[in-house]
C-alpha cells in the first residue's frame, strides 16, 4: 500500500517535469489564463474583446467543455450588461459540458445576468434547471437569489426562498442574514428587521458593523432618535463600535426631526466617545445645527474644525445677510477668502437685493480672487436677475482686455442674460462671436449656448450644430455642458449616442440620468433603462432618480414601479 501511495502521489510531479522539459503548455495554467482574461475584459466592459475570446474557446473542443470557462464567460457578458449573448453561453455550456461535471458555479452567473435586468422570474427557474439535471444548490446559489429579490423589493419570495434554503440544509452565514436584514430594512417593515435580526443573534451568527447600519438607517429614515440610541448601547454591549457611517446617520435623524435638544444630546454623545470626528462627521453635524435653525451653534463647531473651507459655504448662506457679509470682510483681511466661498454666498443671494450685491462686489474687491471668473458670473447674473443690467454689462467691462479674450465665465454669463431677457437668436449670436477667440473655446460657453436652446423647442437643430462643433474645436467636456447635451440629444430620440455619453463620463449627475430616462420612456424603450437600472443608481441613488424610474415603470412595468416608489 505505502509502495502504491508513493506511485500515485509522484505520477503528477513526473508528468509536469516531463511537459517542462518538452516546453509543452500545462492546459490547466491556460484555462486559468483565459478565464482571467474574461474577467479583466468584463470589468472593463470591452464586449468586442470578449466576444472575439469566447468564439475563439468555442472553436477548441476541450476549451469549450470547460466549467470554469463558460462560467467566466457567462459573468463577463453579465458585467457588460449583454443578457443575450450570456443567456447563449449558458445554453451552449449545457450542451457541451459532460452532466456530471456541472456545477452550480455556471447557474449562478446566469442568476446574476438575470438579476440584474430584474427578471425575478426567470431567477428562480434556474432552480428547476438544476434539480432536472442533478445539480444541488449551493449555500452561494441561495444567498444571490435572496440577495436579488431583496434588492428588487420582492420581500415575499425572499422569505420563500430563505425556508427553502433551510428546507435543503443550508444555514446561512452572515451574508444572508445581512441581506435579509437590509431589504426588510430598505421596505420600511422594521418589525420584520428586528425579528430576523434577533434570529440571527439566536442561531449563533454574529452581527456585524455592516448589520448595525441597516438597522440604524431603518430607524434614521423615520427620524427615531429614542430607537437608535437603543441600537447603539446595544451594539456596544456586543463589542462592536461605532464608525463614521453610523454617527452621520444619528446626525440625519436629528436633522429631520429639526430637534435641537436632541441635537445637542448627539453632539454631545459623539464628544463622550473621545473620538475627533472626520471632516464628513463634521460636515454632517453642522448640517445638523444649521438644519434646527442654531447657526451660532455652527459657527462654534466651525471653529474646531481643521479645514474649514466647505464648512463656511455651508454656515454663510444659513446666516442673517448683514452677518455673513461681515464675516466674508473679515476673511477677506485675514486671508482666508476663497473664490468658492463667495460663490456659495451669491448663490444663497436671490432674495438681495441691488445694493446688498453691490456691497460684497465692493468686499470681494478687496480679495485677491478680483477676477475670478464664477465670482464675476454670479454677479453679474445677481444684477441681471435684479432688474439691473447695466451694472451686470460695467462688471464684463471692467476685465482688462486680454484678460477678457481669455477668460470665459463672464461671456457665459453674458449668453445667460440674454436668455433672462428671452432673446435666443442674440444669446446664439453671441456664442458664436466669442469661439471665434481660441482663449474663450471653453465647455462652459457651450453649456450656456445650449442651455439658451433648450428653453425653446424650435433652436433644436441649431442645438445639434453647437453640439457636433465641440468635436469640431477639440473642446473638453465637463459635467455641466454633458448634461445639456444629453438633454438635447434625448429630446430628439437619439438615444445610443446620449447613453454612450453618460456611460463614458466620469462625471455622471441624477440631472443627465433624468433626462435620459424620460426620453427613454417617451420613445418606448423602457427596456433599455431596467439593463441599466443597476449602473444608474450605483452612483446616484437619490430621491428624484427613484421617482423619475417609477414614472417610466409605471405603464408597462407595474411590479418594478412599485419597488420604485417602495
Amino acid at each position: 500500500k505505502q509502495t502504491k501511495w508513493t506511485v500515485l502521489s509522484t505520477r503528477p510531479k513526473i508528468l509536469s517535469k516531463a511537459r517542462r522539459k518538452e516546453n509543452v503548455p500545462n492546459p490547466r495554467n491556460r484555462d486559468k489564463d483565459l478565464a482571467k482574461q474574461f474577467k479583466d475584459l468584463g470589468s472593463r466592459g470591452e464586449l468586442g474583446s470578449i466576444e472575439a475570446l469566447y468564439s475563439q474557446v468555442k472553436q477548441d473542443p476541450h476549451l469549450s467543455s470547460q466549467v470554469v470557462l463558460q462560467t467566466a464567460a457567462l459573468a463577463a457578458f453579465s458585467r457588460c450588461a449583454c443578457l443575450d449573448a450570456a443567456e447563449t453561453v449558458f445554453r451552449e455550456a449545457l450542451t457541451c459540458i459532460p452532466k456530471d461535471r456541472l456545477d452550480p458555479g455556471l447557474f449562478n452567473s446566469i442568476i446574476t445576468a438575470r438579476g440584474k435586468l430584474g427578471r425575478l422570474d426567470q431567477c428562480t427557474t434556474v432552480l428547476k434547471e438544476m434539480e432536472a439535471m442533478n445539480v444541488r444548490p449551493d449555500l452561494i446559489t441561495w444567498a444571490t437569489l435572496i440577495n436579488i429579490h431583496g434588492k428588487k423589493q420582492r420581500i415575499e419570495e425572499m422569505i420563500v426562498l430563505f425556508d427553502r434554503m433551510h428546507e435543503d440544509n443550508y444555514l446561512p452565514d452572515r451574508t444572508i442574514w445581512n441581506s435579509i436584514i437590509e431589504a426588510l430594512s430598505n421596505a420600511d417593515n422594521p418589525d420584520q428587521a428586528v425579528k430576523y435580526f434577533e434570529r440571527m443573534r439566536s442561531s449563533n451568527v454574529l452581527p456585524d458593523i455592516m448589520t448595525w447600519t441597516h438597522l440604524f438607517r431603518m430607524r434614521a429614515k423615520r427620524g427615531q432618535i429614542s430607537e437608535m440610541k437603543n441600537l447603539y448601547y446595544s451594539m456596544l454591549l456586543s463589542g462592536i463600535k461605532p464608525d463614521p457611517p453610523i454617527w452621520i446617520l444619528m446626525l440625519k435623524a436629528c436633522r429631520i426631526r429639526g430637534d435641537l435638544i436632541q441635537a445637542r444630546e448627539m453632539h454631545q454623545l459623539i464628544r463622550s466617545q473621545h473620538w475627533r470626528p472626520d471632516l464628513v462627521t463634521y460636515h454632517n453635524i453642522l448640517r445638523m445645527y444649521i438644519e434646527c435653525q442654531a447657526p451660532e451653534e455652527a459657527m462654534a463647531i466651525l471653529k474646531e474644525m481643521p479645514e474649514r473651507e466647505e464648512g463656511w459655504k455651508m454656515v454663510l448662506p444659513a446666516l442673517p445677510l448683514s452677518t455673513a457679509l461681515s464675516i466674508v470682510h473679515q476673511l477677506v483681511q485675514s486671508g482666508e477668502f476663497r473664490a468658492s466661498l463667495g460663490v456659495s454666498l451669491l448663490q444663497g443671494m436671490q432674495g438681495a437685493s441691488v445694493s446688498e450685491v453691490h456691497q460684497l462686489e465692493k468686499i470681494l474687491q478687496k480679495s485677491n480672487q478680483r477676477w475670478n471668473g464664477p465670482l464675476q458670473e454670479h454677479i453679474m447674473l445677481l444684477y441681471a436677475q435684479l432688474g439691473a443690467p447695466d451694472k451686470a454689462l460695467s462688471i464684463l467691462r471692467q476685465y482688462p482686455h486680454p484678460y477678457r479674450d481669455e477668460h470665459p465665465h463672464p461671456h457665459a454669463a453674458r449668453i445667460q442674460m440674454y436668455l433672462l431677457q428671452q432673446d435666443i437668436d442674440g444669446a446664439l449670436s453671441y456664442f458664436k462671436e466669442c469661439i471665434t477667440k481660441p482663449g474663450l473655446r471653453h465647455s462652459h460657453l457651450w453649456s450656456a449656448a445650449l442651455n439658451a436652446c433648450l428653453s425653446q423647442q424650435q433652436y433644436t437643430d441649431e442645438a445639434l450644430s453647437i453640439v457636433d462643433s465641440l468635436a469640431t474645436f477639440g473642446v473638453p467636456v465637463n459635467g455641466s455642458c454633458l448634461t445639456a447635451i444629453v438633454k438635447i440629444l434625448s429630446s430628439v430620440g437619439q438615444l445610443d449616442r446620449a447613453q454612450e455619453m453618460i456611460v463614458q463620463s466620469r462625471s455622471q449627475t441624477p440631472e443627465m440620468w433624468i433626462a435620459f430616462i424620460d426620453a427613454c420612456h417617451k420613445y418606448n424603450q423602457v427596456d433599455r433603462i431596467l439593463q441599466l437600472e443597476d449602473h444608474i443608481l450605483r452612483d446616484n441613488p437619490s430621491l428624484a432618480l427613484h421617482q423619475a424610474l417609477a414614472q417610466a415603470y409605471s405603464a408597462s412595468h407595474p411590479s418594478h414601479a412599485q419597488r420604485m416608489h417602495a
